[in-house]
């Protein structure tokens, strides 16, 4: 194993342990009493004093800090007071809605964001590249959740194409409007990336050996320009799938979509700090994981990147 990636891994413990560290302080520092909040006022303290014993808030902030990474390395990420089951298994059972809502969005976004990068570097400066510059502008801007609520409103209310949110298991239909309010954004800013990059290399030597032989445009841009410019276009891909695979907590709960995301919003209301941490955690590990995939994949379009340094 070389050298890079032995601290690529260890700096992705070291974030790991900061995200956990960083989490498990807020949620301790958070006001009022979460063991109230789940047995309600009208509880008498015999009870009060049980169920703290049970959730292991009993004891000083230090110690429950030390006990729950004691826990984690032994593979126990605790209870979920709300749930009354392991969140190991509640993230697990999630895992594969947020999967199927990541894979739609991530491949609706690269395969229209890196045609119409290629678009637009073809027909630069003229009214393909301005009208593509103005909606890529717009996907960059508009809020994920306003996203959301037009196309609800104009496919689902107005045209009655598309259900309007839930979740049914095999039925695509319920897919689709998550999957594209997820997937524009990620749309616009792979599409601003491929024409930057394209553009970046278009007095390269090759390009212009390419249009020597009498190439089309399309041919130039699309398969000898579009490889090595893949870099940057490959970073915005990795940051986009690592935040679908970690639950894209907007998108989920305007359309109800029972993933990891939602699962975070309903944790944080109740108050469950196992459960909060751990999709915390899970976040954080995904986006650590997809991050350090992306850089071992640069090895594979820039041999430069192999060599340690």
């Amino acid at each position: 194993m070389s050298a890079y990636l032995i601290r690529r891994l260890s700096l992705s413990i070291f974030v790991l342990w900061g995200v956990l560290s960083l989490s498990y302080a807020l949620t301790c520092m958070a006001p009022g009493d979460v063991v109230e909040t789940l047995a309600g006022q009208r509880t008498d303290e015999a009870t009060l004093a049980r169920m703290r014993e049970r959730l292991g808030v009993d004891q000083d902030p230090l110690t429950r800090y030390t006990l729950y990474l004691r826990n984690l390395m032994t593979g126990d990420w605790g209870q979920s007071s709300r749930y009354n089951e392991p969140v190991w298994s509640l993230l697990l059972h999630r895992l594969p809605r947020t999967a199927l809502l990541a894979a739609a969005a991530l491949n609706f976004a690269i395969v229209a964001g890196i045609l119409f990068g290629v678009l637009a570097a073809v027909f630069r400066d003229g009214w393909v590249d301005r009208v593509l510059s103005l909606l890529t502008l717009f996907g960059i801007s508009a809020p994920v959740f306003w996203i959301g609520l037009i196309l609800i409103w104009v496919l689902s209310l107005q045209f009655r194409w598309l259900p309007p949110s839930g979740y049914e298991e095999g039925n695509l239909r319920y897919l689709i409007l998550p999957a594209l309010a997820l997937g524009l954004r990620s749309v616009a800013l792979i599409t601003r990336i491929t024409r930057a990059a394209l553009v970046d290399i278009d007095s390269s030597q090759f390009l212009r050996t390419a249009r020597a032989k009498g190439l089309s445009p399309l041919v130039i841009y699309g398969k000898h320009a579009l490889k090595n410019a893949a870099l940057p276009i490959l970073t915005v891909i990795g940051l986009d799938l690592g935040s679908y695979l970690s639950g894209s907590v907007l998108t989920e709960q305007v359309f109800g979509w029972p993933g990891i995301g939602r699962l975070t919003v309903d944790a944080i209301m109740a108050r469950d700090t196992a459960l909060i941490n751990a999709c915390v955690v899970f976040m954080a590990g995904i986006f650590v994981l997809v991050n350090l995939m992306i850089d071992l994949l640069y090895g594979v379009f820039d041999p430069r990147v192999r060599s340690d340094p």
